[in-house]
């Protein structure tokens, strides 16, 4: 089946955009020194500059929905692209802790609109066959944006301007929204936001466009009628490597940027034909595995509290390498399964409710982002790293006990098949 070459790479320029920015706050936040209000940053600077924008993506991700089905998917897209660019212009014109602040918020509202958006937009737009696979080609652009941060915030780091080399690395973001602007003012609508708001001969002209010539006027007629009836270590790894007395941080976490990438790329070629239960059954344990492996690693070194000037004890290279090896594991079980299938959310949902609840379902995703990365520093100092990396390993295994009970396979389905799961007593679950 062919699909249009511009839907298969415009997840590449959505999801660089997202992966930059969350790679770039943790190479920033070790090149800062004293740049911002004159002053080092404490631990709760970090902590609000890091959270301002997943508080501002939960609170503007259910507005977003309701723009989604007024504006259609298309345009609120773009104004996040406008977002994007402000966001990144104002964070490198900061000079004080609160301009920051400001800055990331805005990017904040940005990711609130488009990591709803771009995941709805690929799904209603792709068909069954392929929806998957697109949908997890956006996190592996996200992914790669990650690395290209850490690329671009070591390089900077290492031979740039000192106190202004940071700018370089926030201001670049404003790059790929650009971009992404451009290649989105000639991509189609959704056919199903086109045939909700009356549309349908668009929506045709779309789903041909989609299906190409090979998918036959059958298909095509067939779509429309079904239609009709119807995210915490990336942004703190070089602080922690930082603790634990790797010589070049943002290089080390360089490591686990592509170890993310790379498992992510594997998930791109399992997502449709495992199933996304099963992926979510097979990577989640990976995942406590790696966070207690970490509380292991961290219970041999005695760190100072993160805001402060004196010096960790120095670690073993034992303790710190197992520690980097069980970021490592928890990335990769995140990649191959938590990293892709939440995005995939809008696929349970009847179509009269599928944007706001997208977008309830994405505004719960950045309100756990909001609170990670409000507390993460926090209860590092508070608990110890140690007790701190149980407590998400035993958030992680209660969230494993929901999937088995609750979450249905979906791989394969139409959109319209797998929300009539959720008619079931069972919700589909056997």
């Amino acid at each position: 089946m062919h699909i249009d070459s511009r839907l298969q790479h415009k997840p590449s320029i959505s999801g660089l955009l997202f992966g930059y920015d969350t790679g770039v706050i943790s190479s920033t936040l070790v090149s800062l020194n004293t740049s911002l209000s004159a002053r080092p940053l404490t631990a709760l600077d970090k902590s609000v500059i890091t959270s301002s924008t997943s508080l501002l993506a939960l609170l503007v991700s259910p507005f977003s929905s309701v723009l989604a089905d007024r504006l259609g998917r298309k345009r609120v897209i773009l104004a996040a692209d406008a977002l994007f660019a402000l966001g990144a212009a104002l964070q490198a014109a900061s000079r004080t802790v609160g301009a920051m602040v400001l800055g990331r918020a805005v990017v904040g509202m940005a990711v609130g609109g488009a990591s709803f958006v771009t995941p709805l937009y690929i799904a209603e737009l792709a068909p069954a066959g392929f929806r998957g696979r697109l949908v997890t080609m956006n996190v592996i652009f996200i992914t790669l944006g990650q690395v290209v941060a850490y690329v671009v915030g070591w390089a900077l780091g290492e031979f740039g301007e000192e106190g202004t080399a940071w700018r370089w690395m926030v201001g670049l973001g404003a790059l790929p929204a650009v971009v992404q602007a451009v290649v989105m003012v000639v991509m189609p609508e959704t056919p199903r936001w086109l045939v909700m708001v009356g549309r349908v001969g668009e929506a045709r002209r779309v789903v041909e466009r989609v299906l190409g010539k090979k998918g036959g006027g059958r298909d095509v007629d067939a779509t429309v009628k079904g239609i009709e009836i119807e995210n915490s270590l990336m942004y703190f790894s070089a602080t922690i490597f930082t603790m634990l007395g790797f010589p070049i941080p943002t290089l080390t976490s360089l490591v686990v940027a592509v170890t993310n990438f790379a498992v992510t790329l594997v998930a791109l070629f399992l997502i449709d034909r495992v199933g996304r239960r099963r992926i979510l059954l097979w990577s989640i344990p990976f995942m406590v595995a790696g966070l207690v492996l970490a509380a292991y690693g961290f219970s041999f070194i005695k760190l100072a509290p993160t805001d402060s000037v004196e010096n960790s004890t120095s670690p073993g290279r034992g303790a710190a390498v197992t520690i980097l090896v069980s970021i490592m594991v928890y990335v990769a079980g995140y990649a191959m399964g938590l990293g892709n299938v939440p995005w995939m959310q809008s696929e349970l949902l009847a179509f009269n409710v599928r944007s706001l609840g997208s977008g309830i379902a994405t505004a719960t995703n950045w309100g756990a982002n909001f609170v990670i990365g409000l507390t993460f520093l926090l209860l590092m100092d508070a608990l110890t790293p140690s007790w701190t990396f149980v407590l998400y390993a035993a958030i992680c295994a209660g969230g494993y006990g929901l999937i088995w009970r609750f979450y249905p396979e979906t791989a394969g389905l139409s959109l319209e098949e797998a929300a009539s799961l959720l008619e079931d007593e069972h919700w589909g679950v056997r």
